[in-house]
């Protein structure tokens, strides 16, 4: 089971590019990934804004009840096109097929890592989206 999290811990770690921050020895390769970081979080920051204000307003016109249905109603359409997009090159890309298929781990641990990182990203999304609501509901 450790050998699941350690090929998680690694993807995610590629994913947003921060183990390419931390191994770089190029300085604008490291300044491309600090500032790609930097964008993930503005968009981030957005995405939370946007959830909470769409839910103020279902708030403040009285239609409280209906925040958790528009929330998970968006929640849903984004791990659609997040697992839609996101899977095809996390389950099926062969860019690293080689390498991790000459390590000594078993099969099922590496599909097991992979759709756990395609899982944890959704979750990631799920929490932009879901806790700003919950706060205004």
């Amino acid at each position: 089971m450790t050998d699941v999290f350690l090929l998680s811990k690694i993807q995610l770690l590629g994913l947003f590019g921060i183990n390419k921050l931390i191994h770089t020895k190029d300085t604008r390769a490291g300044l491309k990934a600090m500032g790609m970081g930097i964008v993930f979080l503005m968009l981030g920051a957005e995405a939370v804004f946007f959830s909470y204000m769409i839910s103020a307003g279902y708030a403040a016109i009285g239609l409280v009840e209906l925040v958790p249905a528009i929330s998970l109603l968006l929640f849903s359409l984004i791990t659609l096109v997040y697992t839609l997009i996101h899977s095809s090159t996390t389950l099926f890309g062969f860019s690293d097929f080689d390498i991790i298929m000459s390590l000594p781990l078993s099969k099922s641990s590496v599909i097991l890592s992979r759709l756990l990182t395609v899982y944890l990203g959704n979750v990631i999304f799920g929490g932009v989206v879901l806790i700003p609501a919950l706060v205004v509901f």
